[in-house]
């Protein structure tokens, strides 16, 4: 996911990816039935929201069809089945620390 996401949406740098919570992330569908994540940004050091600094479009990155086993919305729903309940509210954040035993 970190890979897709600083590929994809444009994530530079850790504190970006930080910042990121599980409601920035979104699966949602087109008009032709295509799914995709999308990406709500917040604000970052150099997008504050104003002026020409503000992107005109939302980032998607669109489900592939070739591979399954590679394609981005189903990586993404693998990653979602795994987190606790308690992290899947809008404000939790995206990246979790996995447990050592």
């Amino acid at each position: 996911m970190f890979y897709l996401f600083g590929k994809h949406f444009g994530l530079r740098g850790r504190d970006e990816h930080r910042q990121l919570r599980y409601g920035d992330i979104v699966v949602l569908q087109d008009s032709d039935g295509a799914e995709y994540i999308e990406f709500h940004e917040r604000q970052t050091k150099t997008r504050d929201g104003t002026g020409h600094d503000k992107r005109q479009f939302s980032p998607k990155i669109y489900a592939t069809t070739e591979n399954p086993v590679r394609n981005p919305v189903n990586l993404y729903n693998e990653y979602v089945k795994h987190r606790p309940a308690e992290f899947c509210t809008p404000e939790s954040p995206f990246y979790l620390q996995p447990l050592l035993p």
